[in-house]
């Protein structure tokens, strides 16, 4: 019955609907943030151990943002190795992909790209957005960013995000490294045990 109400809206139900799904996926995300971010605070996180194949993960995470990277036309390059396995926690580390591209959507300007490269030691992911200052990674690294900036068209931010990041990384056993370039973009680099 919903496919055949959906089939009929016109353009503008279409637009709005498309703006909703949009919107609940941020409000989701959000929430998901909050939620690790109190595990995380109190310590209280249990990793939930199985195999999970990254680059099947990571071709997820393309279809998922399709709207957002064609909102400011960016392209998602993937670079990614077949059969990519890791004992590791799915969700934890999903999150972590998830809020490393959020921000490199958020922090790039039109008409840009933004490249995750996948192999069996790391994960690495760029973009040539806005960069950051070598205090600003020394800060994110050491856990004490909670700042929130708006991004290159004014999309609203946490804060949370990154913090989040470095304290999954942590929890996973597996090192962060940062390079970035004001006004040149960031590198994000994921190394796996």
């Amino acid at each position: 019955e919903d496919i055949y109400q959906i089939k009929n809206f016109d353009l503008i139900h279409s637009e709005i609907n498309i703006q909703i799904k949009q919107q609940l996926g941020r409000l989701l995300d959000y929430n998901n943030k909050l939620y690790n971010w109190t595990k995380l605070s109190f310590d209280s996180l249990e990793l939930n151990i199985s195999d999970v194949s990254l680059d099947l993960m990571v071709a997820n995470l393309n279809g998922q943002y399709d709207g957002r990277l064609n909102e400011k036309s960016i392209k998602l390059l993937l670079n990614v190795d077949k059969q990519v396995d890791l004992k590791t926690d799915y969700v934890l580390l999903n999150q972590v992909v998830v809020n490393l591209l959020d921000n490199a959507i958020k922090f790039s300007k039109e008409n840009s790209e933004i490249k995750i490269e996948v192999n069996q030691h790391s994960l690495k992911l760029s973009d040539s957005g806005v960069g950051m200052s070598t205090e600003k990674i020394d800060e994110i690294l050491n856990g004490y960013s909670l700042k929130s900036s708006n991004g290159t068209k004014g999309e609203p931010g946490t804060g949370l995000g990154l913090n989040i990041v470095t304290r999954i990384i942590h929890a996973l056993n597996f090192k962060l490294n940062i390079e970035s370039e004001l006004g040149k973009g960031s590198t994000f680099t994921i190394t796996f045990n």
